[in-house]
């Protein structure tokens, strides 16, 4: 058969069927992977040169070198396993250290290569790492321990403190013996100007009570007491933050609130109703902290008494911050790392901020030319952005924001790129409009099309050649010179038609 000239077999999807109609080739188009790296675990700064950063990725675990500040990245190395890697550290900006809840990743020279470390047993959960401040051999990790007694018995869960003194190659557990019977830490922070204090928070379960806790310990890790306890409720301390001048100074939040103690743990004060998944002091200025949370950004400039910057009623920043880092040599610039991107902001300016990487939180329909991608989002609250990207969709600019509802279909001319067929929807899961583009989606004109269309499909050999389907009566039509005009609509026995292939 002829594959460039056999006419394309035409699918029709409804939710209970499929239609077919035409011959189908006997080759198929393999789909490639896009966006690769989007999955911003951290970033390691260089200590002397702010614009050489180096970013951990997920899915794929991959290590990213920018030499510009963050405004492009490249791919300089795989990570030494596919398990997903849960939290990243690092001392003096080039020895990365990345967990997954049953090893580490280290890195000697800021992601260039690497090697693996697993912990020490199997039944030791790790869930957060934090690197000593001045001794490059020192890292530390906590987690839990989950054992049944001898005999059998209900589970029991038990907080764990492991250590290296060698750079993350060996480690050593400590199991920490509390009162309740079961409890696990998530968050880690070693004090700057007194590095054998060090704070964990988690959460704590019993058969009559539950509670959020902190600890402390004084003496690197060896002896732990209780530093804060929240009895009467199911959710956990997700960070912790000490201030770099002052260790009894210490800021833990959980899902709802920040937290704030002048004396070690003796009294706390809750400072703000925003619940944080990372907190990061400023070393070079102990009133600043920093914030980091689903969709959020914020800073505090007193302490945490009051909090300034982008929150999720804004949408500035994407994704849940796994994250935060400020430049070693340059303070007023701060990266968030989000499971979307990068975001990269002034201390003084939080609420201006930069990124790179494609940062959406909604993605509502991609179109594919020969060297072009174009995808349709919500960056904004009531309004899609169309960005632009080259074949290989690592690197995205944005078009223009549109104060319109979603993209649900869009279409892009395979030799015109300018050109583009979209169906804007007028109203969230309801009806659509066919709109046209001469101009890259700059402007649009709405088009005329004899039916309530639902999608678009382009024809894979005649480039002039795009189909519809829509909602009974009229459910399949044919245009031959990209939208402008259509051929009398099909009916069909079906009540809709919700996808098209053409093969």
């Amino acid at each position: 058969m002829n594959l460039k000239t056999s006419l394309p077999a035409i699918l029709l999807f409804t939710s209970v069927a499929v239609f077919q109609s035409g011959e189908i080739p006997a080759q198929s188009r393999p789909w490639m992977q896009i966006g690769k790296g989007a999955d911003f675990l951290g970033t390691a700064t260089d200590p002397a040169d702010p614009s050489l950063i180096t970013a951990v990725c997920r899915f794929p675990n991959i290590a990213r070198r920018s030499t510009d500040g963050g405004q492009t990245f490249a791919k300089i190395s795989d990570l030494p396993t596919t398990r997903t890697l849960i939290q990243m550290c690092s001392f003096g900006g080039s020895r990365i250290y990345a967990i997954t809840d049953s090893g580490c990743c280290i890195s000697p020279d800021a992601g260039r290569t690497w090697i693996y470390s697993a912990f020490p047993t199997n039944d030791i959960t790790v869930t957060a790492i934090a690197a000593h401040p001045t001794d490059p051999g020192k890292v530390y990790a906590v987690g839990y321990r989950d054992w049944v007694p001898e005999g059998g018995g209900r589970m029991y869960r038990d907080p764990v403190f492991i250590q290296s003194a060698d750079g993350g190659l060996a480690w050593t557990p400590k199991t920490i013996r509390q009162v309740f019977t079961f409890e696990d830490l998530y968050s880690i922070a070693v004090s700057i100007s007194d590095p054998d204090t060090i704070y964990a928070g988690g959460h704590k379960l019993t058969a009559s009570n539950q509670a959020q806790s902190v600890l402390r310990s004084t003496d690197g890790g060896v002896t732990w007491t209780d530093a804060f306890t929240i009895t009467g409720r199911d959710t956990t301390f997700r960070a912790i933050a000490i201030d770099p001048a002052e260790p009894r100074r210490v800021y833990a939040a959980d899902a709802a609130s920040v937290y704030r103690t002048e004396d070690g743990g003796a009294s706390w004060t809750n400072l703000a109703p925003y619940g944080a998944g990372r907190l990061l002091t400023d070393p070079a200025n102990p009133s600043r902290i920093y914030l980091g949370d689903d969709n959020t950004a914020l800073v505090s400039t007193n302490y945490g008494l009051n909090w300034s910057g982008v929150t999720s009623s804004q949408m500035a920043v994407r994704g849940s911050v796994r994250n935060i880092e400020i430049a070693p040599s340059d303070p007023g610039k701060v990266r968030f790392s989000t499971n979307v991107g990068l975001y990269g902001f002034s201390a003084d300016d939080m609420a201006t901020g930069i990124f790179t990487g494609f940062t959406q939180s909604k993605s509502s329909s991609l179109a594919l030319g020969p060297s072009l991608l174009i995808t349709a989002g919500s960056k904004y609250p009531g309004g899609t952005s169309l960005f632009k990207s080259n074949a290989d969709g690592l690197q995205w600019d944005e078009l223009i924001c549109l104060n319109i509802g979603n993209i649900r279909e869009l279409l892009i001319h395979p030799s015109q790129p300018d050109r583009l067929v979209a169906l804007f929807e007028i109203q969230n899961g309801g009806n659509a409009s066919l709109s046209l583009s001469d101009n890259g989606g700059t402007s649009w004109t709405t088009g005329s099309i004899p039916l309530n269309p639902m999608c678009l499909a382009q024809d894979p050999i005649r480039s002039n050649t795009i189909y519809a389907g829509g909602k009974a009566p009229n459910i399949f039509s044919k245009s031959i010179d990209f939208g402008r005009t259509w051929t009398t609509p099909v009916t069909m026995k079906m009540d809709f038609c919700e996808a098209i292939l053409v093969v």
